[in-house]
């Protein structure tokens, strides 16, 4: 009950609604297997002993009610009668296995439309993290989640689920019937199939889960490998190391598919015994029959019904049982991916932002007030009791030795981290959950690692938005301001719509920078951010971005963290970071002529 009671968790209402519509489809699908089986009893008594069709009551009305005329010399007109009781046989037959087909054909595709919801889901939930929980999850694991074990959790508890019901449905129906007809014998069949079915699951089921709690690790180890392996492509070339990583790959890919392969051969294996079974079985009530009918006519129709009941209804119990053992594998990953839903739904989560939010005017200053942070799990402070001023349009720069605390102050101005004490304000507007994404619709930002994607150059500048939305106008002015315009214009065969390749692998790592800072300046930002964005560029192309950097100076408010110190030599104020704290702040001339430790960072870099 634990696991339905999960599997029912994870659906969205209007999917739990239409569960209860599926219900009502797979019990009407039971009664017509059952309809179809019981058909058969009337015809085959009709056939060993015609006498029934006048004897017998039920059958005596209906020949006279489906309106056969007499015969000259016969009483009734037996062989059209005959013909009509096969004839509704077989529709019986036909409607019952197309409504079945149907049913199974809805109940697929209600899966499958619940497998893009939970997948949907997750992405929502994994979106709406803080980016600090991001800091402590590798990326394979959520993609692992996303494309794979949703899949799996569908596939391997909610579908088994189903079938479950389904298949248990039609042989409930089809025991109720047997019983009907001859309580002793349906209750010998009943125990004669369930046994094997039973035995076989009793003694496999603790097997299952250690194979499926096995198959979820082995899969997070797969996509760890492959995500890690091919991210780092060059270095696995230069080093020689393809088939260290080949090895690694193959023995939780070996663990995954033997632990798959283990689970259908379990769900299969009773079938096996149930022919033997089957056809001693068969034996058996014939001779059950013989002893209890004085006459063979008595026996056919009670013979026929249990042999088309066990065509229908073996096979409904080797699903019942092959959906057990393959919702009891799946167990693991559906605790796995439950357990992971519900903490993400119970996490400190943003809003998603509306695509047409409205950026935050700045007129008079941004702000930080004895603004402290620290990461989880972290025993020190990464910067602690920082209060600065940046006045509008004015460009500023942010210098420090590694671990200063450069990053994660600029990460509280971008909004992706809060400060644990402090405020930061914008005209003195205190920047929180309520209009955090007004204000990051601000800023343009230039990280140092620029995310590119298999697109063009123009879709990556434009990066967010369609073909036919992009300004083709803007991207070339931006380009130009980026000193990216003459290369593309020049040297690329496609110009704008040139194909960059995954990450931007067919660019040099200045050409990817340059895209980044034209992407940062192609919606217009008030507040433009470098995170050491010129680290990856030559000294020549450095210098002409700085240049047009500089140009925008008192027009827009810039914000950069210096790789180079050259890069903030013209920055109306400079500030200096040491363990976290605030040491000094001044024009570059100013800090060289009185701090000995920003000269020391000037002399070292030349």
């Amino acid at each position: 009950m634990n696991t339905i009671k999960k599997i029912y968790r994870l659906l969205l209402p209007a999917e739990r609604s239409k569960a209860r519509w599926m219900l009502t489809i797979v019990i009407t699908m039971a009664i017509l297997e059952a309809a179809g089986v019981a058909s058969i009893a009337p015809f085959m008594a009709v056939i060993a002993n015609p006498e029934l069709v006048s004897s017998n009551l039920y059958l005596s009305k209906f020949y006279d009610f489906s309106g056969f005329l007499r015969v000259e010399n016969e009483p009734i007109n037996l062989k059209g009668f005959m013909f009509m009781l096969g004839l509704i046989v077989f529709i019986t037959f036909i409607l019952s296995t197309l409504f079945k087909a149907w049913t199974i054909y809805l109940l697929e595709r209600y899966a499958q439309k619940c497998n893009v919801s939970l997948c949907d889901q997750l992405v929502r939930s994994y979106l709406r993290q803080s980016y600090v929980w991001f800091l402590n999850r590798h990326s394979s694991d959520i993609g692992k989640a996303i494309l794979s074990e949703a899949t799996a959790v569908i596939n391997g508890a909610l579908f088994p689920l189903i079938m479950i019901i389904a298949y248990g449905s039609v042989t409930i129906a089809i025991m109720i019937l047997l019983f009907i007809v001859d309580p002793l014998l349906a209750i010998y069949i009943g125990l004669g199939l369930s046994f094997i079915y039973a035995l076989t699951y009793f003694f496999l089921r603790k097997l299952l889960i250690n194979l499926g709690d096995d198959r979820v690790l082995a899969n997070k180890e797969r996509y760890k490998i492959v995500q890690e392996g091919f991210s780092g492509i060059k270095d696995i070339k230069v080093f020689g190391l393809e088939n260290i990583l080949l090895s690694r790959f193959e023995s939780p890919s070996l663990r995954y598919a033997k632990h798959t392969a283990t689970q259908h051969i379990i769900g299969k294996l009773p079938r096996f015994f149930m022919e033997i079974l089957a056809f001693g079985g068969m034996l058996s009530v014939i001779l059950y029959l013989m002893m209890s009918y004085n006459n063979f006519s008595g026996i056919v129709p009670i013979l026929s019904l249990y042999t088309v009941a066990a065509y229908r209804l073996m096979p409904s119990l080797q699903q019942v049982y092959s959906q057990v053992t393959t919702l009891r594998f799946s167990i693991p990953a559906l605790d796995l991916l439950y357990e992971d839903l519900e903490s993400l739904n119970q996490s400190d989560i943003d809003e998603l932002p509306l695509i047409n939010t409205i950026p935050m005017s700045i007129k008079k200053h941004i702000s930080l007030n004895k603004v402290n942070f620290k990461y989880p799990g972290q025993s020190l402070s990464a910067i602690n009791n920082i209060s600065l001023n940046i006045p509008v349009k004015t460009t500023v720069g942010i210098v420090g030795s590694t671990g200063s605390g450069k990053t994660t102050m600029v990460d509280i101005v971008l909004g992706l981290l809060e400060p644990n004490n402090g405020e930061l304000k914008v005209d003195n507007i205190l920047i929180n959950k309520q209009n955090i994404r007004s204000w990051q619709k601000t800023i343009g930002y230039v990280p140092q690692q620029i995310f590119l994607t298999d697109d063009s150059i123009a879709a990556n500048i434009a990066f967010g938005l369609d073909e036919e939305s992009i300004d083709y106008k803007m991207v070339e002015k931006v380009a130009t301001i980026a000193n990216l315009h003459e290369f593309v214009v020049d040297k690329l065969p496609n110009g704008y719509l040139t194909k960059i390749g995954e990450q931007g692998v067919r660019l040099s790592g200045g050409q990817r920078q340059r895209i980044g800072i034209a992407r940062a300046l192609y919606y217009n930002p008030e507040v433009l951010i470098f995170d050491e964005a010129t680290s990856a560029l030559d000294n020549v192309t450095e210098r002409l971005v700085m240049e047009a950097v500089n140009k925008l100076g008192h027009q827009k408010t810039i914000i950069i963290i210096a790789h180079r110190l050259s890069t903030v030599q013209n920055c109306d104020c400079i500030f200096v970071l040491e363990n976290g704290r605030l040491e000094d702040q001044g024009t570059f001339d100013e800090l060289v002529e009185r701090n000995s430790r920003f000269k020391n960072m000037l002399e070292n870099k030349k």
